[in-house]
């Protein structure tokens, strides 16, 4: 029988080949070119690089690696949004729907029915666990649409992208997902507080940030005394997946360079071992990636945020979602999963997105310089001319 997330890779799968398929007569106005497409390639070769390091450390065959690694090739996302190109709206609109369907069963799942959820010993679930069981395993894509909405509120402080935003970040506050939440928090603050509508936004931020704090202070207090315990805490897993990565993990130059592989258990007991002592690269972000697949496409995560980030042609949701990526890089910024790459993935295309339609608008700007260059020279020649 496949699990909830085999059938959830083979999913993404038919999609992407359904992109391919459905939108093959738009292939003129596609977006995939050699700067597109280049860093999905070194992203890829980081991959079977390290699949030579399974091999040379753990002896772990390339065939088993093909194998193992399955899940992995979903990176083809990227080349499959470049290709169908869909606009921001439509974007936007598909997130929603998803992130309606989280708040939905989160909603439910807090307010009416937590008894439902239990663990393997019979005890309570954490919010986020509980929300990995109901459906919001790709939460942190949630982002981008809040961001967006952000962005819209900044320009024009309208009632529906106020709604939104609030929306959004009341469903953060329910997951209580402490990476995702404060750093939401601080980007929608800095929103409200740089609106350029001020006259409505200074009333309007007061009175949401007092209803905001009176419902969330008692969970802040609880996330920031329970943040303090785990970091003086030597047992909690993510100190424990720091631990080893950086001191107890294979020092072989092979290893740090390529990583060490995303490893099967018929190959090697190794990954099932650090799980079972609660050790997962998923909770350390780009570290735990670096450690199975190496440095390179780390390398491509840290530089298309950068260029994000101090892009002048980048709407603002684009740079913060990259802003919180890059501040969530040691937690939940981890794209070894399927979630994580369709984060990461929207991103990217975003990303290439408004380059794209910036060197478009260049081209365009210098194609009307240049036109009109040629008029006026025209009409001087003709006034030498009489």
């Amino acid at each position: 029988m496949f699990s909830g997330y085999e059938i959830g890779g083979i999913l993404l799968y038919v999609w992407v080949l359904a992109g391919f398929v459905i939108y093959r007569r738009r292939k003129r106005t596609h977006l995939c070119n050699v700067g597109s497409v280049s860093p999905v390639i070194l992203i890829f070769l980081g991959l079977f690089l390290s699949m030579v390091s399974a091999y040379v450390l753990y002896e772990q065959g390339f065939v088993q690696s093909l194998i193992t690694y399955r899940h992995q090739y979903l990176w083809i996302i990227v080349i499959a949004l470049l290709y169908v190109k869909p606009n921001e709206r439509s974007l936007i609109k598909s997130l929603n729907w998803f992130g309606v369907t989280c708040i939905i069963a989160t909603f439910l799942r807090t307010f009416f029915f937590p008894q439902w959820f239990v663990g393997k010993n019979g005890e309570q679930l954490v919010a986020s666990e509980i929300t990995e069981l109901v459906v919001c395993r790709g939460y942190p894509i949630l982002t981008i649409p809040l961001y967006y909405y952000c962005d819209r509120m900044r320009r024009d402080f309208k009632k529906k992208d106020v709604f939104w935003v609030c929306l959004y970040l009341f469903f953060f506050l329910m997951l209580q997902n402490r990476s995702t939440l404060f750093v939401a928090t601080i980007i929608v603050g800095y929103s409200f507080v740089t609106s350029k509508k001020k006259k409505i936004a200074i009333p309007v931020t007061i009175l949401l940030g007092l209803i905001f704090l009176y419902f969330s202070y008692d969970i802040f207090v609880d996330l920031n005394n329970e943040t303090t315990s785990q970091i003086n805490d030597g047992d909690y897993n993510r100190t424990k997946a720091f631990e080893h990565m950086f001191l107890k993990s294979n020092k072989d130059l092979l290893a740090i360079v390529f990583g060490k592989g995303f490893l099967s258990s018929h190959a090697t007991n190794d990954m099932s071992n650090l799980m079972s002592l609660g050790i997962f690269n998923s909770d350390v972000g780009f570290i735990g990636y670096w450690d199975q697949f190496g440095i390179l496409p780390v390398i491509v995560f840290v530089s298309i945020i950068i260029k994000t980030i101090f892009s002048k042609q980048m709407p603002f949701y684009v740079k913060a979602s990259g802003l919180h990526i890059l501040v969530c890089s040691v937690t939940i910024s981890y794209f070894g999963t399927t979630s994580g790459i369709v984060w990461f993935s929207l991103f990217y295309f975003m990303f290439f997105y408004y380059e794209n339609r910036g060197i478009q608008l260049k081209k365009r700007h210098i194609t009307i310089k240049s036109y009109m260059r040629k008029k006026l020279l025209m009409i001087d020649i003709g006034k030498n001319m009489t």
